[in-house]
């Protein structure tokens, strides 16, 4: 048995909720177990950690050496396939850590399955108090790894909006619509880019968005509409940037909520019954304290951004928010997992 830390990434998206665990840590401790389902994918991953010294390997050469670690980190235990009706993840390790990855999408994120795991690396008491069935699994609260870069790192605003050849007298709206049938890319696409003559506009769409859905691609293509090229970019960069951040389910308003920018949800009919989130879902929750638009309304979208309501965070709202769904770290989130995590191994 191993006594280094197994990271399994599953796709590439989650560099952005590790690096600065993996920072924090000796690369010497720790292993990446690489199991994308493109070699694109899976080649961007090896080349990722060969440029900062950490070491990798595939899933299928763990497996086929029947290789365990002591400590192994994932998103979900199914990220890792099945062989024989059993989760491969479970096969990597004896202390299995779940990171939480969002604050949305409640009935996928606090599924029964949550019960397999060890450990649970918490953003904030919201978590916390949404596992708080599950009794064997240790919560452990270590806010929000993802944005350490965001108080660790010197603003690269100005560079960005060279990069991205923002006009400068214009105000920037970063849209991050999430996938599969809670997106709002089917409806509101043609009038998002009618906002384009009065505004600055930064598409980046869900990495599951790139991979498996072309008929979303095709839509926005469609419509003249250009998600920007680099599928990893860590989106807290994206919104250091906006003015306004449209977003409509799952994680990405929250991250805007954190880092106190102005959010205006976009809404689909029937969201609170989708499979992945319910009516207790906090993405579904959120439209009570925040702005937000359904699609019979898109047409007066640039009305509603001039007015001054939704360009002002809310707050009061916000900082309740925060409080209650991040532990505040200060961006030493990634110093605390890694802390979290040698304890486990030592």
């Amino acid at each position: 048995m191993e006594s280094k830390i197994a990271f399994f990434i599953h796709f590439p998206e989650l560099v952005n909720h590790y690096q600065s665990t993996w920072s924090a840590l000796n690369p010497a401790r720790f292993e990446i177990i690489v199991g994308c389902p493109t070699a694109s994918e899976n080649e961007f991953m090896h080349g990722f950690a060969r440029q900062r010294n950490y070491s990798t390997q595939s899933l299928d050469a763990v497996l086929s050496n029947r290789q365990r670690f002591k400590v192994t980190v994932s998103n979900h235990p199914f990220a890792a396939g099945h062989q024989g009706g059993l989760a491969n993840l479970w096969e990597l390790g004896d202390i299995h850590v779940r990171m939480m990855y969002a604050l949305g999408k409640a009935q996928w994120n606090f599924s029964a399955w949550n019960s397999q795991y060890h450990i649970a690396f918490c953003w904030g008491r919201y978590h916390e108090e949404c596992l708080s069935d599950f009794k064997s699994l240790r919560k452990i609260q270590v806010g929000y790894p993802r944005l350490d870069s965001f108080y660790s790192e010197p603003s690269s605003k100005s560079l960005l909006q060279e990069k991205f050849r923002l006009d400068p007298d214009k105000r920037t709206i970063v849209w991050l619509p999430t996938w599969r049938a809670l997106s709002s890319i089917d409806d509101f696409s043609p009038y998002i880019k009618e906002l384009e003559k009065d505004f600055n506009l930064l598409i980046k769409v869900h990495p599951n968005t790139l991979t498996e859905e072309p008929e979303k691609i095709a839509i926005l293509k469609a419509h003249d509409l250009e998600p920007i090229a680099d599928t990893y970019f860590n989106n807290y960069k994206l919104i250091e940037l906006a003015d306004c951040v449209f977003a409509d389910y799952g994680g990405s308003a929250f991250a805007a909520i954190y880092l106190n920018k102005p959010v205006l949800l976009l809404n689909k009919h029937g969201a609170e019954s989708d499979e992945l989130t319910g009516s207790q879902s906090l993405d579904i929750l959120l439209r009570e304290w925040l702005p937000n638009i359904s699609i019979a309304q898109a047409n007066q979208l640039n009305q509603i951004l001039r007015e001054d309501s939704v360009w002002q965070p809310q707050d009061a709202v916000y900082q309740e928010l925060r409080s209650y769904l991040f532990k505040e770290t200060k961006g030493k989130s990634g110093e605390i997992m890694a802390e979290e995590l040698m304890k486990l191994v030592a």
